[in-house]
């Protein structure tokens, strides 16, 4: 009888040891797959926007050329701050990465703000920005994404929506060459960034609704490869700019 309890004590143990390591080997492959779905759609995007030596700044400027100007500086700021603030607080690599990215997205408008002799708006503190609404979208973004790693992934998702609206905005009001040039380019990232955000949220079973651009847009960058970052994108779609909305969000929303 003894023998018998003592068989069934080690058949249990190794049913409870047999679920543990199928547990932490799921938790483990989810986390990997994140991690090397959003490594590559980022990696391509490393160097996209960035001047360099290919900018001239002698075209003329529109004020809705400096205003876009000004903006995107601190909207990509925003990204960064967001996704890093996300990194600290689940320590998954796939915030930094993208992370890392919009450093130099938000590097490439500052070449353009430098270059056209425009005073940065960018403030240093994470979180901080001169633009007010930014200031409180970030608060809003921030408090949503604490709220688990799945909502910080569609944070991170709305963030590449918001931002791939208004690009495609201001390559419409646009002729500056310069700035097509970058824009373009971050218009790229921007599409990559939410590849990656929105697979990785099919990983754990969720999805993304657009929220400024169209379904039938979102669906194509969806189906789309993850591009080098060098190539014709921002085709200027758009209806003008919007403005900000309840909560942060902007109303006016291209459905």
């Amino acid at each position: 009888m003894k023998k018998l309890v003592k068989m069934k004590t080690v058949e249990k143990l190794g049913i409870l040891v047999l679920m543990t390591v199928t547990l932490l080997f799921t938790s483990c492959s989810e986390t990997e797959q994140i991690d090397e779905s959003l490594a590559a759609a980022d990696k391509s995007v490393e160097l996209a926007g960035i001047c360099q030596d290919s900018c001239t700044f002698d075209e003329p400027l529109t004020d809705a050329d400096i205003e876009g100007l000004l903006l995107m500086r601190e909207e990509e700021k925003l990204a960064h701050d967001v996704y890093m603030h996300f990194y600290g607080l689940y320590s998954q690599q796939l915030f930094l990465n993208i992370a890392n990215s919009e450093q130099n997205h938000m590097d490439a408008v500052l070449a353009l703000l430098d270059g056209y002799g425009i005073e940065d708006p960018a403030l240093e503190g994470g979180g901080e920005f001169s633009n007010e609404e930014l200031g409180s979208l970030y608060s809003s973004l921030i408090d949503q994404g604490s709220a688990g790693l799945v909502e910080a992934l569609k944070v991170g998702a709305t963030i590449e929506d918001l931002d791939i609206a208004d690009l495609q905005n201001l390559l419409a009001e646009t002729e500056n060459t310069d700035i097509i040039r970058v824009y373009e380019n971050l218009l790229q990232g921007s599409e990559n960034h939410m590849r990656g955000f929105v697979r990785n949220l099919e990983v754990l079973g969720e999805t993304y609704t657009p929220q400024f651009i169209s379904v039938e847009e979102f669906e194509t960058i969806l189906a789309a490869s993850n591009s080098q970052g060098y190539g014709v994108g921002g085709q200027g779609m758009g209806n003008g700019r919007q403005g900000y909305g309840q909560g942060g969000y902007r109303n006016g929303q291209n459905k």
